[in-house]
């Protein structure tokens, strides 16, 4: 008797254990799946600066690349790097770099949406505008821009975009055909334009 009622627990412990295996499997699997199926902020920026912060000045496709500098439930504040590719993604037109404010309607596991944009004006409004549309911790973030690194690490992942797109269609790059890409003034001037709106902003 015993014996039997031994071997009866041990084999409801067994059946306990796998059936709470089974739910942690299950469990993991479930977790997985929601990260997986998450939205990227990385991403839905990237989608809206590509369609809506530079209108091409040439008929061609805006690409662009970011840095998060900070959010709130309403807002995302990003450096941006923006870059019009026309002629097979060949030639350069209009262009732009510097901060960018995005207003977010809806930030939850479902669906990230960002349904505006606001840039801060040139000139001697860019100070005012920096220090009234940017939390502090941003404006700092944004002062630390003027050595380069950030705008070179963007232009460089704007390129790269416009390489992998020109292989997706099966067209040469610049270099290998000898063709010397044309760069309109404005996006020749993205780098420098905002060295001087960040050396404003110290004055």
């Amino acid at each position: 008797m015993i014996r039997a009622r031994f071997w009866e627990s041990i084999i409801m412990l067994a059946l306990t254990l796998l059936l709470l295996t089974g739910c942690s499997e299950s469990m993991e699997f479930e977790v997985e799946e929601k990260q997986k199926e998450k939205p990227s902020l990385d991403n839905a920026v990237t989608s809206y600066l590509d369609d809506n912060l530079l209108s091409p000045g040439f008929g061609g496709k805006v690409l662009t690349a970011h840095r998060v500098l900070g959010s709130n439930s309403e807002e995302v504040y990003v450096w941006v790097y923006a870059q019009e590719f026309y002629d097979d993604f060949r030639e350069k037109g209009t262009g732009l770099s510097g901060p960018v404010v995005l207003t977010i309607s809806s930030q939850d596991e479902e669906e990230i949406k960002i349904i505006d944009h606001r840039l801060p004006r040139d000139g001697s409004y860019y100070p005012q505008d920096i220090k009234a549309m940017f939390p502090k911790k941003v404006q700092e973030a944004i002062f630390s821009v003027q050595q380069g690194q950030l705008i070179q690490e963007l232009s460089s992942q704007v390129e790269e975009r416009a390489r992998v797109t020109r292989m997706s269609f099966g067209i040469q790059d610049p270099e290998s055909t000898g063709a010397i890409p044309s760069i309109d003034n404005k996006a020749s001037t993205a780098d420098g334009e905002a060295s001087k709106r960040i050396d404003l902003l110290k004055r």
